[in-house]
């Protein structure tokens, strides 16, 4: 066998290797794509599983935010009225007690203030002081006298 002829065999098993290979290679391209494929696919139900949880998650997030906006509003209701009743409590208690007692003590200033009114003024003082003094000396003067006439008798 001459070289060109080895050459040729040689070239005719690297060919056919070759092919052997491409194929292999080609059946292990298609697996790979098949296990990509099947990858993807439960990638894919993996997603939408994921997506099924988040959308039944919003809807029992949004439920309960719904419960807790419906209980907020019970309780500021609540205390609305409670507010309101304490508010007219006290209104009632000033209007009633607070109010009596205020016009009490205007009738006590009133009262106090006419007492003022009757009071004799510092110049009325002055004069009412002078009379006293003349009185004064007078009854000195009378019990004197009455005190030597009780002597002479």
């Amino acid at each position: 066998m001459t070289n060109e002829e080895m050459l040729a065999q040689l070239q005719g098993m690297m060919d056919t290797q070759d092919r052997r290979l491409d194929e292999k290679f080609s059946a292990m391209e298609q697996r790979q794509d098949e296990k990509f494929s099947a990858m993807d696919e439960k990638l894919s139900a993996l997603e939408q599983r994921q997506d099924e949880k988040f959308s039944t998650m919003d809807e029992k997030l949004s439920a309960l935010e719904h419960r807790w906006d419906g209980k907020l509003s019970a309780l500021e209701q609540r205390v609305d009225e409670k507010l309101e009743s304490q508010t007219v409590k006290i209104n009632l208690l000033l209007e009633n007690e607070v109010a009596q007692k205020i016009g009490s003590i205007y009738d006590k200033l009133d009262s106090i203030s006419e007492r003022l009114d009757r009071m004799p003024t510092a110049e009325d003082m002055e004069i009412t002081n002078g009379r006293i003094d003349v009185l004064e000396s007078i009854v000195k003067k009378l019990s004197r006298d009455v005190a030597e006439l009780k002597k002479a008798n």
